[in-house]
């Protein structure tokens, strides 16, 4: 024991602060806490330490309460008795199987200094009430959040507690709909990236009284986007309306309802609303999930998605960089097509 000690404490203090910042603080402090000065120079001096609160853990450690100030990110997994005031100084926070009933009292919870916050749930397919959650991010309890992802099952609605977080960047939401979105571009000016799921109850095309003309949003991404007959693509429209310095554009649309996709043939593949919109767009990416049954193996082949090929890439016509993905779902081989207007490329989200 001793030799081992002493080789190590041979390493220069840059390398053993590199490697204390993969331990756990609990693991940490047990482990190096008051065998010398040195050491405990070295503890005191690390400031991104991460901390682990499972199920597992009855209670919070009372020794923790002398290292919270170092805590640079706190982990919650499964655990309902976490009181995150406690943590006032982390500045990430990972929540993962939040409990369904008040889940941590977020309506109350102030985390000044908070720059990133993540919400997960896994194996859960129940019912998450979100909205005690996106109250207090959207309401500035969070004033330096900068990335936000909340749980793609939620379903978010803009209230009258809504202020500005002009921290914001980056935000991954569930399902919303379109003045809800229109309240999140209101609410965060410098967002830079968007991820959102279109809310399910279908929206038709409507005229806005009055909408946000956002000049920060360069990135946005829209899932579970519902693509009809040919005339047929609900607000899309409104959507672009209020980004008009988008640089990239990825639409992921849902099939699951529709009987066929003969109309593709005759679609334009939403250039039309993107010339018109976003005049400095450099990449789009449309995702099409096609799913196998009787009625799609009739009538469609490998010439039928040829055909969409040639389609896609005749309605964009090399104005900016785009791809069609093509995930034929359930079939034996998953197949993606990937036609570019130039020989760059990107990883999609």
């Amino acid at each position: 024991m001793n030799g081992n000690q002493s080789r190590l404490e041979l390493l220069p203090n840059e390398i053993l602060i590199e490697t204390f910042e993969y331990l756990e603080v609990r693991d940490l402090f047990r482990a190096f806490n008051n065998i010398n000065s040195r050491f405990n120079g070295l503890l005191q001096s690390l400031n991104e330490l991460f901390l682990i609160l499972s199920i597992r853990d009855r209670d919070e450690t009372p020794d923790d309460v002398k290292t919270l100030p170092q805590i640079h990110t706190l982990i919650v997994k499964y655990k309902t008795d976490v009181i995150l005031n406690h943590y006032s100084t982390i500045r990430r926070l990972i929540l993962i199987g939040l409990p369904y009933a008040r889940p941590y009292k977020l309506e109350s919870v102030v985390l000044p200094h908070l720059e990133y916050l993540s919400v997960i749930l896994k194996g859960s397919s129940s019912v998450f009430s979100i909205s005690r959650l996106h109250e207090p991010i959207f309401s500035n309890s969070f004033p330096c959040l900068k990335f936000c992802s909340l749980p793609r099952i939620s379903t978010i609605q803009k209230t009258e507690r809504w202020t500005k977080l002009l921290s914001l960047r980056i935000l991954k939401v569930g399902h919303i709909g379109l003045f809800t979105y229109i309240g999140i571009l209101t609410a965060c000016p410098n967002l830079n990236i968007f991820y959102f799921l279109e809310e399910k109850i279908l929206q038709t095309s409507t005229v806005l009284t009055q909408f946000i003309n956002h000049e920060n949003l360069k990135r946005l991404v829209i899932k579970e986007k519902y693509i009809g007959p040919v005339t047929h693509v609900g607000i899309l429209n409104e959507y672009l309306l209020c980004v008009p310095n988008l640089e990239y554009l990825s639409i992921h649309v849902t099939t699951y309802h529709m009987r066929n996709l003969q109309y593709l043939l005759e679609f334009d593949w939403l250039a039309s609303i993107v010339l018109l919109h976003l005049p400095l767009l450099c990449q789009f990416h449309f995702h099409l999930p096609v799913f196998r049954t009787k009625r799609i193996d009739k009538l469609f082949d490998e010439n039928t998605f040829n055909q969409l090929k040639e389609r896609f890439k005749m309605m964009h016509n090399k104005r900016y960089q785009s791809k069609l993905f093509i995930d034929r779902k359930n079939f034996q081989h998953l197949q993606c097509y990937e036609y570019e207007s130039t020989d760059s490329s990107s990883n999609d989200e």
